[in-house]
């Protein structure tokens, strides 16, 4: 596991310290549904009095998604999409870049199955690909 969290240290600090705050924050995200309804989640969620950015710069929308990658590779208690869906969307939140958290289920499926996902600028982040699920939860 050392040898595993070091490598990390080969690609920056920014991209260390990164990874730190979105495992700090898949934790938090983990921890707050396990203890309340996803509902009461979203209303302790930062907002933004106005966004800085509506549209993610492709490089740090790249490092967002590594940083994601990294973490649920090195804990697999964090691979839940919602859990990872709602970590991203917070780390999107605190550096001004707006975001649309998606929850859909598979048009076409025997049993229910559902899937989280991030959207900026009407694009998925992460979670993708979404062309086959139909949008049950939007927020905001």
């Amino acid at each position: 596991m050392m040898l595993r969290l070091c490598s990390l240290g080969r690609r920056g600090v920014d991209d260390f310290l990164l990874f730190l705050e979105t495992l700090f924050l898949l934790m938090l995200v983990a921890i707050g549904l396990r203890w309340m309804p996803l509902k009461t989640l979203l209303r302790h969620l930062p907002r933004p009095r106005r966004f800085s950015r509506q549209y993610l710069d492709p490089e740090r929308g790249r490092r967002v998604a590594w940083a994601l990658n990294a973490a649920a590779r090195r804990f697999p208690g964090f691979q839940n999409c919602l859990v990872q869906a709602l970590a991203v969307h917070i780390l999107l939140l605190r550096r001004g870049v707006a975001s649309v958290l998606r929850i859909g289920a598979p048009v076409q499926a025997e049993a229910f199955a559902a899937h989280a996902w991030i959207e900026v600028g009407g694009r998925p982040l992460i979670g993708g690909p979404v062309e086959h699920f139909q949008v049950l939860f939007s927020y905001p």
